[in-house]
């Protein structure tokens, strides 16, 4: 496993044994020295096309600069060195067919996923044994792949389980097409409405719009779509306002809705009470 910090310590641990300063190391990798700063301090890596030269500086390899130390004197090509280098020379079938064979871990993989450029990201992952990714790389990686390799990816989530803690990690960066999907496989069975709370921001009118109108139908009961009011639309209100007359005023229902209903509407439905 990449460890952020210990890389960082043993960053500065290097850069003090040339006795140099964060500013004449980020001058020779060209760099800011806020950069080398952040590295040292653990909060980020260094780009991947750095990695190299940075061993190479301090005379390592890449699989001990990545250890942390740990791997002085690892094989460069048995660990995620070598993967690592052919990133850096736009080699991501190299990484990719280290993870299918077991060299390198998919976790490794989600840890450099900052520090790569989205196409070689798509590359490395559209390449990988699907039995060898699961719903948490995918939650790992959403941020930094390709809508339409995420959407492969999710595709396959279909097929699964799916929880909330999933749908709210992948939720931001899909297109609301895919949104739409997970919210109706969601809604196949028992519909989970936590997941549907989680996805309701970022899906289409459309699909909200078919949950209201289940609601009509009498399918679903109307309270459960009280968290669901600020995403709604004053049009699908409307619906649930019909339907709270036709429940004769259920009073949670009323409550729950009534900072999105027009005022002379809940006037009146509140006069309905006196």
């Amino acid at each position: 496993m990449i460890d952020v910090r210990k890389i960082g310590a043993f960053i500065s641990e290097l850069r003090k044994s040339k006795d140099m300063t964060q500013v004449e190391l980020a001058d020779q990798l060209n760099v800011s020295h806020q950069a080398v700063s952040k590295w040292e301090r653990g909060e980020s890596l260094p780009d991947i096309g750095i990695i190299p030269k940075l061993a190479k500086m301090f005379n390592i390899t890449v699989d001990a600069l990545l250890s942390g130390g740990e791997a002085e004197d690892a094989a460069n090509d048995e660990g995620v060195g070598a993967a690592v280098e052919g990133l850096a020379e736009n080699r991501p079938e190299q990484f990719a067919d280290a993870v299918n064979e077991g060299k390198i871990e998919v976790e490794e993989l989600v840890e450099l996923a900052p520090v790569l450029k989205s196409s070689v990201l798509n590359q490395v992952t559209e390449r990988l044994d699907q039995h060898r990714i699961t719903i948490h790389h995918i939650v790992g990686l959403a941020p930094f792949l390709g809508k339409e390799t995420l959407s492969n990816l999710v595709n396959r989530l279909i097929e699964g389980e799916l929880d909330a803690d999933t749908i709210s990690g992948i939720a931001p960066f899909l297109d609301k097409e895919h949104l739409d999907r997970l919210l109706n496989h969601a809604g196949a069975g028992s519909l989970n409405w936590d997941v549907v709370q989680r996805l309701a921001p970022f899906v289409g009118k459309e699909t909200l719009t078919n949950l209201v109108q289940r609601v009509v139908d009498g399918n679903i009961d109307a309270s459960r779509l009280i968290g669901l009011a600020p995403f709604l639309g004053q049009d699908n209100i409307d619906k649930l306002v019909e339907q709270i007359e036709l429940e004769n005023l259920n009073p949670e229902l009323l409550t729950g809705l009534a900072p999105f209903i027009h005022r002379d509407t809940l006037n009146r439905l509140v006069m309905r009470f006196v």
